[in-house]
């Protein structure tokens, strides 16, 4: 017998941080909605942006493809997901991209808390 706790269609969305000691940088990659987070002695500040269908630049890359943003209650990539991003989600493609958005910022030091959201 063979069993599956789910469904080949289902997706996730990922985050996940990079710390590079000596360039005193952290690296960030992300798809849809899970969050980092920085928390220093003075400020706090997002290190990701969801990816999703109200974004004005995932709405463009979406409908460039051929694919549809509509509203049910949220705004949904063909009416299903409330990403624009995510791994899995097979039947979704290619309106819902895998590929993350990387970025670096620089530490200074003043750093106190990194948080990861999903």
């Amino acid at each position: 017998m063979r069993c599956s706790l789910s469904s080949p269609d289902e997706g996730s969305t990922v985050v996940s941080v990079f710390l590079h000691k000596t360039r005193r940088q952290l690296i960030t990659a992300h798809v849809g909605d899970a969050r980092a987070a920085l928390i220093s002695l003075h400020d706090s500040f997002n290190l990701t942006a969801d990816h999703k269908p109200s974004n004005p630049s995932e709405k463009e890359r979406v409908e460039l493809l051929g694919g549809r943003i509509i509203n049910y209650g949220v705004l949904r990539v063909q009416g299903v997901l409330a990403v624009t991003r995510a791994l899995g989600d097979f039947s979704l493609r290619p309106f819902v991209s895998n590929v993350p958005t990387v970025s670096c910022f620089a530490l200074r030091g003043e750093e106190c808390f990194l948080v990861l959201a999903s």
